[in-house]
């Protein structure tokens, strides 16, 4: 006989946690089937989360609240709902969304539900993917326009300013610039490039 399982997450200082919680036993879900997490900052491993997926079997009812039940952001909802779904072949009910049900007998459709529902999450988990990936690399590019350079703080180099001047104005070849400054050759035309580039540079004495 199939069993019904309830799953619920509680951040801390949530309010509607009771009505949450009281919800979940009037669904007619046996108390030693309902698992509740109360996840902090610091501890992310959901114990009940894992218990619960050891217990559910194929065929078996979850019922969650809502889609980040499963998960912080889409591609980790999206995973667990691969897991739920293909791997465990339970049920979900998502009680926020109706719509989103997965018994095969409430599905009008070929593929089902929960099929559409994960082609639905890979979908936004990727596009939000690109759209971080997208913002930072704005966020670089802005960045280097105000003169904000990135990587491991440089080591200071003596005399840069005085030699990368003399060099840029021809006075001393690029072999005795490196040298009044303790760098070799390569590292020298590495700074002089972004000393070039950004009025704030690295190593001026």
């Amino acid at each position: 006989m199939h069993k019904s399982y309830a799953y619920l997450r509680i951040p801390a200082g949530d309010k509607e946690s009771i009505d949450k919680v009281n919800i979940m036993r009037n669904i007619q879900v046996s108390e030693e089937n309902i698992f509740l997490d109360y996840p902090t900052k610091k501890d992310r491993k959901f114990p009940q989360y894992q218990l619960m997926l050891q217990k559910i079997q194929e065929g078996d009812l979850l019922y969650i609240c809502n889609l980040s039940s499963l998960g912080d952001g889409y591609k980790e909802v999206c995973e667990q709902w691969r897991v739920l779904t293909r791997e465990k072949k339970a049920d979900i009910v998502v009680m926020d969304m109706p719509s989103i049900d997965t018994r095969r007998e409430n599905s009008d459709y070929e593929f089902g539900i929960a099929d559409i529902v994960l082609n639905m999450l890979e979908y936004v988990a990727a596009s939000e993917s690109n759209v971080r990936r997208s913002r930072q690399r704005e966020g670089i590019v802005e960045a280097k326009e105000r003169g904000i350079i990135f990587g491991r703080p440089q080591n200071p180099a003596p005399n840069f300013s005085k030699a990368y001047n003399q060099w840029l104005n021809k006075e001393i070849s690029v072999e005795k610039a490196a040298d009044m400054c303790g760098l070799s050759r390569t590292t020298f035309y590495r700074r002089a490039k972004v000393a070039k580039e950004s009025t704030h540079y690295a190593g001026v004495n």
